[in-house]
Formats: structure tokens, sequence, C-alpha cells
């Protein structure tokens, strides 16, 4: 006689591996895709890191990212981990967490770069992880200078500021 739960776990893993192995082709191939795109930008210039250095690194994070997916799908224990199936509340996190990064990308040109990370990272933090106002803020104000910092004021790059162009 089967054991029904033997069984059970045995199909939930070959759907986590099968799953596993989707989205290690997913990443690497939308890091490929990045790389590749990158190509075509300049990546440094006489001043610094140019428009493709972070892509290029992005995309190869991606990769890199996929590759240990791969690693711990082969060689790690999928065994004895649950294949997990978000519920309401993590789909929702999701759909706003997808939603939260297109209205990024779109800010960017409007509002600038740190300002949108800051509404970035406040958004996050108070409605996705439900966080308390004063914690959000702080965190916001805080990487919207970090990400300010590092890329004008220490790599001396040029990063979009919007309407607050004439303000800096």
């Amino acid at each position: 006689m089967i054991d029904n739960s033997m069984s059970e776990k045995n199909g939930a893993s070959r759907v986590r591996r099968v799953a596993d192995f989707i989205s290690v082709g997913l990443w690497v191939f939308l890091g490929g895709v990045v790389v590749l795109d990158s190509m075509r930008l300049e990546y440094f210039s006489e001043y610094g890191p140019d428009a493709g250095f972070l892509p290029f690194w992005l995309g190869i994070c991606l990769i890199l990212g996929g590759i240990g997916i791969l690693l711990e799908t082969v060689f790690g224990d999928t065994a004895t981990k649950e294949f997990l199936i978000p519920d309401k509340q993590m789909r929702r996190s999701l759909l706003l967490v997808f939603i939260a990064m297109i209205v990024f990308i779109v800010a960017i040109p409007l509002l600038g770069f740190a300002v949108s990370v800051g509404v970035l990272f406040l958004f996050l933090l108070l409605v996705v992880e439900k966080r308390s106002l004063k914690m959000s803020l702080i965190a916001a104000l805080i990487s919207a200078a970090f990400f300010y910092l590092l890329f004008e004021v220490l790599l001396g790059l040029y990063l979009p500021q919007g309407i607050f162009e004439n303000l800096i």
C-alpha cells in the first residue's frame, strides 16, 4: 500500500522543481536580454560609468540569481521544502509591489529618481509591509538621500531630477 502523504510530498516536490527550472530559465533569459541590450550603450566614459554600466551589472546579477536558483534546485534538499501557493494576502502584496514598480518607473521623469525612490519605499513600507508612518518616512528619506549621495555626489552621475531640477 502506498502512503498518500508521501505521494503528495513527492508530487509537490516535482512541481516545485519544475517551477524552479522555469524560474531559472526566465531569470537567466531576462538577465541575458538586459546584458545584451546594455551593450548598445556606452559602458564607461571619461567622467566615469556611463549609461550601460548599471544595466550591464543588473543583468549579470539576474543571471547569477538564476544560477543560484539552479544550484539550489539541483543540489539542495527540495524534498523537505514545501511548495508555497500564495494566499490572498500574498497575491495582494505581489500585485501592489508590481503596480508600485510600474508607477515608480513612470514617476522618475516627473519627480526625479531620488524622490521616486523615496515615494516607492514609503509606499512599500507603509502599504505593503504595514509599518508605522514614522518608520516608513524615516526609511524613505534615508533611501532617497542614499541614492542621491551615491549617484550624484560619489559617482558624479546625472540622475533624472524631474520637476526638482532647478531646485538642486
